[in-house]
């Protein structure tokens, strides 16, 4: 079996209102303080999607320059492989006549550069 509660007298209110303590008065918020702290929820909110978006598309492009330095990296290795057998071969056949690497790059209408 339940017991009813008598209803508040203007008394009482006023004692629970003392009982209160500051910090819990502090929560209580008017309206005006409840929509302006949506808002800057909100938009807040807004400000944390549009940076998680240009975070995504950085990160995209990291990797595809990531991946770019790496295809780099590869075809420079392809290359000096090239040209260190071309190297090879050049001297070998500069042995094979006599002449000089040197004559045979001249020879060849090459750079000593190359």
């Amino acid at each position: 079996m339940k017991k009813s509660r008598a209803p508040s007298t203007s008394k009482e209110s006023e004692k629970k209102d003392q009982d209160v303590s500051p910090q819990k008065k502090s929560l209580v918020i008017s309206n005006d303080q409840r929509e302006q702290l949506l808002q800057r929820c909100q938009a807040a909110h807004t400000q944390l999607t549009d940076i998680k978006i240009r975070l995504e598309r950085k990160r995209k492009i990291a990797d595809e320059v990531e991946t770019l330095h790496k295809r780099h990296l590869q075809m420079l290795h392809d290359y000096n492989d090239a040209k260190d057998a071309g190297q090879m071969l050049l001297g070998r056949l500069a042995v094979m006549e006599g002449l000089t690497t040197k004559d045979m790059y001249q020879q060849y209408g090459l750079e000593l550069e190359d």
